[in-house]
């Protein structure tokens, strides 16, 4: 299935260049996908989305809308990017999943993050262009971040884990961080599957044994490029906690 656009439910219609969405970058949004035809969490990302833009200040279309509209143009493993902008408009983009995403190393480098900004990292907001800047500038897909004491927060478009002493670890959020939805099913599945995870603070430049990113896109991926840990794959930690999260999504989906 080919990509596909909708502007306040009309396919193809664009977006006014004068919407603070397109000039400012003012947009509250969020990604998820399908596995087959059912959506992953479809209730915890629209509930995101109304904290994220009140946060923002953007205008909430009824959520029982928004998940209509988008129940109806979902098709079969496909991933959906939901954005509200600061001028009152709604835009759904559709794009098949790219499997080769999924496990793929993801190449990062630490980046500060300073905590004093008048958005905090509870928000999903589309005013992304620093990170992609400072990604590009290091020649890295992704910065992790981090704050003025050297802990870690988060990377530019995932949440962050690491194993230390045997046990998984991941940041706590604190309102710094991005609330991850494949974050919180990671939690649950380790839980579940009695792995050893804590959430604690983490230092960028603390040595760990495996260190991973975990999103929708990616479910979750090792991290290459950092010095805190010389690992290029998945770790026997990971691949447990991997496939705890891969049973918790087929439970949920069938997928």
């Amino acid at each position: 299935m080919s990509a596909r656009s909708f502007v306040d439910g009309v396919p193809g219609a664009g977006l006014p260049v004068d919407d603070p969405g397109f000039t400012l970058g003012w947009t509250a949004f969020e990604t998820l996908r399908s596995y087959g035809r059912r959506p992953f969490r479809l209730d915890a990302h629209l509930e995101r989305l109304a904290g994220s833009a009140a946060a923002l200040f953007v205008p909430i279309p009824p959520l029982a809308l928004l998940r209509a509209e988008l129940l109806d143009q979902l098709g079969e493993d496909e991933v959906a990017r939901l954005a509200l902008t600061a001028g009152g408009r709604r835009v759904l983009e559709l794009s098949p999943v790219d499997p080769a995403r999924i496990r793929r190393p993801v190449r990062c480098a630490p980046c500060l993050w300073p905590r004093d900004l008048p958005v905090r990292g509870e928000a999903k907001h589309g005013a992304r262009a620093f990170w992609a800047v400072a990604a590009r500038r290091e020649g890295v897909e992704e910065v992790i971040l981090h704050d003025r004491e050297g802990f870690v927060l988060e990377s530019s478009r995932s949440n962050v884990l690491a194993v230390l002493d045997g046990a998984l670890i991941t940041p706590p959020l604190d309102g710094d961080a991005l609330d991850g939805v494949t974050r919180r099913a990671i939690l649950e599945a380790a839980q579940e599957a009695g792995l050893p995870l804590r959430v604690a603070p983490l230092r960028v430049d603390q040595p760990v044994e495996e260190l991973y990113l975990c999103s929708t896109l990616k479910e979750l991926a090792p991290v290459v490029g950092m010095p805190s840990c010389d690992r290029e794959g998945f770790g026997p930690l990971g691949e447990r906690l991997y496939a705890a999260l891969r049973g918790l999504i087929r439970r949920e989906t069938g997928g």
